[in-house]
């Protein structure tokens, strides 16, 4: 995928994006007991593909950076919370000493996930977490109906690749499982 091409759809859709998040409140909901049971509160996170920093911000971390691709998403985090912010991707993060990085939602948006997971290997504790590539029908149906946010530019890849791609940059999965009826799909990953 087209790094150009992934921006500009997170820019076109950075105005509506907490809409769409409202709308379906019991997602995020879910997303947000996740993070609780997985990182906590208080402790220093980098959210990777941010977005408007709601996840980010829910967590209260003692320190937070959030990087998006989407000049539209950084602008509208800053507006709404008090944390760090940054326009940037996967792959040119700079070193820091975090409990965790996330990435919620990201992964099928990356131009080139191996290479994202190569950078990712400077970090101890990664939170990945995706949408069950089994649920990809229902969710283009939802999409044309206009009941989801539009996807964009996105690639689904397997579970089984994700665990290859996992192991071959040096992560061990602590913890896998799913989360709202399978819809979401989750690893700890540790160095």
């Amino acid at each position: 995928m087209e790094k150009e091409k992934i921006k500009e759809h997170f820019d076109d859709i950075s105005k509506d994006y907490d809409i769409y998040k409202k709308r379906n409140k019991f997602y995020y909901k879910a997303l947000k007991r996740m993070l609780v049971r997985e990182v906590g509160f208080g402790k220093k996170v980098l959210d990777v593909g941010c977005g408007t920093g709601e996840l980010l911000d829910f967590l209260k971390p003692s320190y937070g950076l959030g990087i998006d691709v989407s000049e539209g998403m950084i602008e509208k985090a800053k507006e709404k919370y008090d944390l760090d912010f940054k326009v940037g991707d996967v792959e040119n993060l700079e070193e820091g000493d975090y409990d965790f990085v996330l990435l919620v939602d990201v992964v099928e948006h990356l131009s080139d996930v191996r290479k994202s997971f190569n950078e990712l290997r400077k970090f101890k504790k990664v939170l990945v977490s995706f949408v069950n590539p089994l649920f990809e029908p229902l969710l283009m149906i939802m999409e044309k109906l206009k009941l989801k946010m539009e996807e964009g530019p996105h690639n689904r890849i397997s579970i089984k690749e994700m665990k290859k791609i996992f192991r071959e940059n040096g992560f061990r999965v602590v913890k896998e499982k799913y989360e709202l009826f399978g819809l979401i799909k989750y690893f700890v990953l540790e160095k």
